[in-house]
């Protein structure tokens, strides 16, 4: 028992430095995404939260053996979702245009429309894929009544916004995706302009109160909302953890996706920063869930963490009965072909 309990001690302690390694690394004039430094707090808050990370992280890495059986087929997954558009009448009061363009360029890209094939460096074309996920704005509120999932509420919280924001509109984090539009973003210690943050299925059993993205009007052009959304479905950073030397178990745990030391900046296509790698091949800063300014694609072994976690965590969200209640969907919305479910009786 004290064996057990000393390698928990010390995987939280190693967890801790790790994230706590990261947060500080990527203090500069921009901060993308505080994520990590949010978790990172969380855990030095509540170190069972590592212990809940763990038993995701070896729950979805079993799951990604059974799943390399089957012929990863499945329907595109529709996540009801409302924005909250958090103003105080300036720039930040997007129009609602800008929000459909928003919601259209996550699903570009989490359908692989935003790229063509042969855009994409060939060493990627093997495991680039269609996530089959698609976001779609609520019909129907939490009450019942038509809406067109985007809500406005004035209020001076919009600049330097952070967690406080959450409560001046939200709705069930079960039903909806949240998505709160703010004028800038305030964490402590980001050392930077931060441009949006989720919170992992993980951090959210206890308390869904947080559960959502925010993000700045002003990040339409970059792939803010795209890589905040891979957080919200269990998708880590490449450069999780610097060079691990398992991928199963160490940076984003995700073997397609090439080790990475450090965030990227620009589009520095000769970059190589972690050489343990077998094949040893550059860092795939078109990923998504890096920080590069040239993002597009995503992998079938991020789309397998996405996978479990809708069926998971996120699975009353993109549920057939919510989908109906949240308005997405109606009686003539088709799942993809017919499947026969029958047997013979040979008398």
């Amino acid at each position: 028992m004290n064996e057990m309990k000393n390698k928990y001690l010390l995987a939280v302690t190693l967890l801790f430095t790790s994230l706590s390694f990261m947060a500080k690394a990527q203090h500069h004039d921009e901060v993308p995404c505080i994520t990590d430094e949010i978790l990172a707090e969380k855990i030095k808050a509540d170190p069972a939260i590592a212990l809940k990370q763990q038993s995701t992280d070896a729950a979805i890495l079993d799951y990604s053996k059974a799943a390399a059986k089957r012929d990863g087929g499945c329907d595109v997954r529709i996540i009801p979702c409302v924005v909250h558009i958090i103003h105080n009448n300036g720039t930040e009061n997007i129009s609602d245009n800008i929000v459909h363009q928003y919601i259209q360029q996550v699903n570009d890209v989490y359908g692989f429309k935003n790229v063509d094939i042969n855009d994409v460096d060939t060493q990627w074309h093997d495991v680039v894929t269609n996530m089959q996920v698609e976001l779609r704005l609520a019909q129907i509120d939490p009450d019942g009544n038509s809406t067109n999932g985007i809500e406005r509420v004035q209020s001076t919280q919009t600049a330097g916004a952070f967690d406080n924001v959450k409560s001046l509109s939200r709705w069930d984090p079960e039903r909806y995706l949240n998505i709160w539009i703010v004028r800038t973003i305030n964490y402590p210690g980001a050392g930077g302009t931060v441009l949006g943050y989720a919170y992992f299925p993980y951090m959210e059993e206890s308390d869904m109160s947080n559960s959502g993205i925010v993000i700045r009007s002003d990040v339409l052009n970059r792939a803010t909302l795209p890589h905040e959304l891979g957080h919200y479905l269990n998708l880590y950073h490449p450069f999780q953890g610097s060079c691990g030397s398992d991928c199963e178990t160490t940076g984003d745990r995700v073997c397609d996706t090439p080790p990475v030391f450090r965030s990227t900046s620009g589009c520095p296509m000769n970059n190589n920063t972690c050489s343990n790698d077998n094949p040893n091949t550059r860092d795939m800063i078109e990923n998504i869930m890096d920080y590069s300014s040239c993002r597009t694609i995503l992998t079938k072994g991020q789309k397998v963490r996405v996978d479990y976690t809708l069926e998971n965590d996120r699975a009353k969200l993109v549920s057939i009965d919510n989908l109906f209640k949240t308005g997405v969907i109606d009686s003539t919305y088709s799942f993809g072909k017919p499947i026969a479910d029958f047997t013979a009786n040979n008398i």
